[in-house]
């Protein structure tokens, strides 16, 4: 996988994509689920610090997909730290097995949750197996 590839993330339960609300002009937006249109807010990439980044760079910064709190599992966006000490809740793994878990704790993973449209994602810990909506597929743009 290159790093400079674009993805197109859609959950394999629903068939939505990941999205950024507001179309992920402002930073610490949350990211949710859409109806796929392949706007650069549903464009993604997993750089070499393993975080997720969206095509988008609202005021010019690269945004990641962020854990912004583990208790309640909400996903935002928000600007790239290369600082690994600082990252651990920006960085992601790609498994085999087609979830998307936390770097340093991989039995957490992004959940669609229902899967409707709007809906925001979250971080929950990993079903065994993993229910459709802890499986993503990346579609390369």
């Amino acid at each position: 996988m290159s790093h400079d590839q674009m993805y197109v993330i859609k959950n394999r339960g629903s068939g939505r994509v990941l999205d950024v609300e507001r179309g992920g002009q402002v930073i610490n937006s949350p990211v949710l689920l859409f109806d796929k249109h392949a706007q650069d807010n549903q464009k993604w990439s997993h750089n070499k610090y393993n975080q997720i980044c969206t095509a988008l760079k609202p005021g010019g910064e690269d945004v990641a997909i962020h854990i912004h709190d583990r208790s309640t599992g909400q996903v935002i966006m928000s600007v790239c730290e290369k600082d690994p000490t600082k990252a651990k809740d920006q960085m992601w793994l790609r498994n085999a097995d087609g979830t998307i878990a936390c770097y340093d704790d991989p039995q957490y993973v992004l959940s669609a949750g229902a899967g409707n449209q709007g809906d925001h994602l979250k971080v929950e810990q990993k079903g065994n197996p993993p229910p459709a909506s802890q499986l993503w597929d990346w579609e390369a743009m």
